[in-house]
C-alpha cells in the first residue's frame, strides 16, 4: 500500500476513535441522568403514597353557578381596568349588566325565605304543626 492511502486509513481510523470515544461520553451523561430521573421518580412516588387523598364530593364543589362565576370574573377584570383608566361607555354598560345579573341570581337564592317572610310567625307554626302531625 501507498504512504497516502495509509495516512487516509490511518486519519479516517483515529476520527472514528474519536467519534466512538464522543458518543461513550455521551451515553453515559445519558445514563447518569437517567438513572437521577428515575430516582427522583421513586422518591415522588413514595410522597404521593405517604400523602392523605382528599376526596370531596363533586357536587359541592362549585357553589355558584356558571353565570354568576363568569359575572364575578367579568366584574373584577373591569374593576382591575378602572384602577388604571376611566371606563368606556360599553365598559359601563357592562358593569350595569353583571351587576343585575349578579342581584337577580342573588334575589333568586333568597326568593324561598321572602316567601317566608311574608307569612306571618303564626301561620308558619300552623303549618310546620301539620307536617309534624301528618309525618309521625
Amino acid at each position: 500500500m501507498s504512504d497516502k492511502k495509509l495516512t487516509l486509513i490511518q486519519k479516517s481510523t483515529e476520527e472514528l476513535q474519536e467519534f466512538i470515544e464522543a458518543q461513550q461520553k455521551v451515553l453515559m451523561q445519558l445514563n447518569k441522568k437517567l438513572q437521577k430521573l428515575e430516582s427522583e421518580n421513586i422518591q415522588l412516588k413514595i410522597q404521593l403514597d405517604r400523602t392523605p387523598q382528599v376526596t370531596t364530593d363533586k357536587k359541592n364543589i362549585f357553589t355558584t353557578s356558571d353565570e354568576e362565576s363568569i359575572a364575578r370574573e367579568q366584574l373584577y377584570l373591569l374593576h382591575q381596568v378602572s384602577m388604571t383608566r376611566e371606563l368606556s361607555y360599553e365598559e359601563c354598560k357592562k358593569v350595569d349588566t353583571y351587576t343585575k345579573l349578579l342581584l337577580a341570581i342573588n334575589s333568586k337564592e333568597k326568593g324561598n325565605d321572602d316567601a317566608a317572610k311574608k307569612e306571618d310567625t303564626a301561620d308558619l307554626l300552623k303549618i310546620v304543626e301539620q307536617k309534624d302531625g301528618n309525618g309521625k
